[in-house]
């Protein structure tokens, strides 16, 4: 007598995987198109968010600005990683956490990442420093939304000044913790209705079960960061939060496809992904 199947849980990881799959190795008018930064944000402003962008070319580390008030980071970095914010006093290596003295040891950084492959292309552009909205001083709080075409599963705040610290929320706004980031949880500044609002709203604009949608929180409002399908380090989330995402995962995609079916296009995103 043959066993019973029993099917194997969802699991957001392995969902967000294949898709990843099925996009390669042409992205066009799939979420992975948006994953370019520079098409995230002429996206975003055809949906009438703000953008911290100034270049509106990518540059060689050779030959881009390092002027105070200004972040600079990789064309396709990812997790922070070659993102420097440039201050009166000091520019800071974000991925490393760490106070750099000179213009010549960011460029030296620079050419290391490069050199190391942590990051892939000789590609940077320049984007105004964003405040925080709760201490001018500093840079501003990154609010990271696990969005599922319209429903937000999770969301993940980030201070990384003087320390990175990090707060997670479930979709009622209570805090959780997931396993990821552990030794860097905090107490969090709690995350505002506009943002929430213009997360959802971001994510019913793009054809995918899942993006993840990043602002910065300054004095004036939100401020668009980035939009990504592929979030790093999505396989360090426990096994509950695994499964519970992976479930918000199928129940967006019945969603999109009843959408699809309906006949509703996506002129917006079709302008910039195609």
């Amino acid at each position: 007598m043959s066993k019973l199947y029993k099917p194997s849980v969802p699991s957001f990881a392995t969902l967000i995987h294949w898709e990843g799959r099925k996009a390669w190795p042409d992205h066009a008018k799939t979420a992975w198109a948006l994953d370019h930064k520079v098409t995230a944000y002429a996206f975003a402003e055809d949906l009438g968010l703000a953008i911290p962008r100034l270049s509106t070319e990518p540059m060689s580390f050779t030959s881009v600005p390092l002027r105070p008030g200004t972040v600079v980071k990789p064309l396709g970095g990812v997790m922070s990683t070659g993102v420097f914010l440039v201050q009166d006093s000091e520019i800071v290596d974000l991925g490393q956490n760490e106070s750099l003295d000179t213009e010549q040891s960011v460029r030296s950084r620079m050419q290391e990442l490069l050199d190391r492959g942590r990051v892939q292309t000789d590609e940077w552009i320049v984007e105004r420093l964003v405040r925080s909205d709760h201490d001018p001083s500093q840079p501003a709080r990154d609010l990271k939304f696990y969005c599922f075409y319209g429903t937000i599963g999770l969301m993940l705040e980030t201070v990384r000044r003087p320390e990175v610290k990090r707060c997670w929320y479930s979709p009622d706004g209570a805090r959780t913790k997931t396993g990821k980031y552990a030794d860097e949880l905090f107490g969090g500044f709690g995350i505002p209705d506009p943002y929430i609002e213009a997360a959802t709203r971001v994510s019913l604009e793009v054809p995918s079960p899942f993006v993840r949608v990043d602002f910065l929180a300054s004095p004036e409002g939100p401020v668009f960061n980035e939009i990504t399908p592929k979030p790093g380090g999505s396989h360090l989330l426990d096994r509950g939060w695994d499964i519970r995402l992976g479930n918000r995962f199928l129940a967006a995609a019945r969603r999109l496809h009843e959408d699809l079916l309906g006949g509703r296009s996506f002129d917006v995103f079709l302008r910039h992904a195609g």
